[in-house]
């Protein structure tokens, strides 16, 4: 069956014309959200697969419910476009490491499992980022210094109010933490889709909801069998608090790493991109 890749991207548009390439075959539907503030968009294409650039997009911010939206966008642009074996969230920054042929072949052997990777989720995390109002988070990692630091303090003193007067949000709810970046079966994708209404209001306030929300769902209701957490899904390496852009000199630990895809990557490092893909039909294990 076909598989439907939903990617967000803002930045870094050579390395999606390199993503798209990776991931253009037959087999294969893309749709792709770019940020409504990218001003010039560029000119994507593939030659097999069915490339679909969203018309009508949203701003995305940081930890904000604008990612749960632009990720729901995609969820329904692709859902209302037919029946997929399965739905792949992730990134514009993001490189498969196998080709498609294995890919297809992993998925194919899961059947119908949906793959997760799942977070450590502190006390403390949970009771901050989704039993709190979380106010000012729009212009919370704002490029205006000022905007920032103002909005980084209102949000800190709001938090402490809560804190004080004992304040709760969904206070009977019951979460699970994962990368937002997942590959969901047709059934999961299906009800992840009927929850959207409450899902809105339940994170509204949420800080980096999106790393909460498909596996509360999942976790929580008949589908809980249906989650395979799978550590090697992922590539992702963290410096400083902030995700790795990987280099040439991480190749080897890259590919070594037997994961499926990794993130992220960047035109100032090309040549590794560029070393990943002209080496994916060589991989078979």
């Amino acid at each position: 069956m076909r598989h439907a890749y939903l990617i967000i991207a803002h930045n870094e548009f050579e390395v999606l014309q390199h993503l798209l390439n990776a991931l253009d075959d037959k087999r294969n539907d893309v749709f792709i959200h770019i940020d409504k503030k990218v001003k010039t968009h560029p000119n994507l294409h593939m030659r097999e697969g069915r490339l679909s650039i969203l018309k009508n997009t949203l701003e995305v911010y940081w930890g904000h419910i604008s990612q749960i939206e632009a990720e729901y966008l995609l969820f329904e642009t692709a859902h209302k476009n037919g029946s997929y074996a399965y739905y792949h969230l992730i990134s514009g920054v993001h490189l498969p490491l196998y080709n498609q042929s294995y890919l297809h072949a992993f998925f194919d052997r899961l059947k119908g499992k949906d793959l997760l990777m799942k977070m450590d989720i502190p006390v403390e995390e949970v009771t901050i980022k989704v039993r709190k109002y979380n106010f000012f988070i729009k212009s919370y990692f704002s490029s205006q210094g000022s905007t920032r630091k103002i909005s980084q303090f209102l949000w800190r003193a709001s938090i402490r109010f809560q804190k004080i007067f004992d304040i709760i949000a969904n206070k009977k709810e019951t979460f699970y933490k994962a990368s937002n970046w997942l590959s969901l079966s047709q059934k999961s994708m299906d009800y992840v889709l009927k929850e959207k209404s409450k899902v809105l209001k339940k994170y509204r306030y949420s800080f980096c909801g999106d790393e909460f929300f498909v596996p509360s769902i999942l976790e929580n209701m008949s589908l809980k069998s249906n989650v395979v957490y799978y550590d090697k899904l992922l590539k992702c390496d963290f410096e400083g608090g902030n995700t790795k852009t990987y280099s040439l000199a991480n190749y080897d630990d890259i590919i070594n790493s037997g994961c499926l895809f990794a993130r992220k990557f960047s035109v100032q490092n090309i040549n590794v991109v560029e070393k990943i893909l002209t080496n994916l039909n060589s991989r078979t294990e």
